[in-house]
């Protein structure tokens, strides 16, 4: 497991303590990392945005909306889907590398937003906005199919 992957299962491991209720949280806690220059390029060409200087960001609040979204085994299998556990956060970083951008817009709120899809054992969907006034692309939801 790389450095990142590891401080992202962390994150996760903690922001699931949280949404069970065995833990408060007491201050959110985040991970960043900068796009690549391929990362950019291919964003430019994918989503005609430079987004050069921006970093990406996971936070521990970010987690638990996953969580209270996505993490309850029965509702998504209701919805077709399967439920996201700790272990799939780690993936984040492939999703972001392998994976590729299937939609563009702009959510309810008027943010940008950027989503990914990475065929792995399940089809990963990885969300994320575009802060442009902080230059950051942070997690919105995350979720899988068989």
């Amino acid at each position: 497991m790389t450095d990142l992957e590891n401080k992202i299962q962390k994150l996760a491991e903690k922001a699931y303590l949280i949404w069970k209720g065995e833990v408060r949280l007491t201050r959110d806690e985040w991970v960043e990392w900068p796009l690549t220059e391929s990362e950019i390029q291919y964003l430019r060409e994918k989503v005609d945005l430079d987004l050069t200087g921006y970093v990406r960001m996971v936070s521990v609040y970010d987690i638990i909306h996953v969580f209270n979204s996505h993490g309850d085994r029965y509702k998504e299998a209701a919805r077709g889907q399967v439920h996201v556990i700790i272990d799939d956060f780690r993936l984040i970083p492939f999703i972001l590398d392998k994976g590729e951008a299937i939609d563009f817009g702009t959510d309810k709120q008027g943010l940008n937003f950027v989503k990914y899809r990475a065929d792995l054992q399940n089809k990963y969907f990885y969300v994320e906005i575009i802060r442009t006034g902080r230059k950051k692309l942070a997690l919105k939801s995350m979720f899988k199919r068989k």
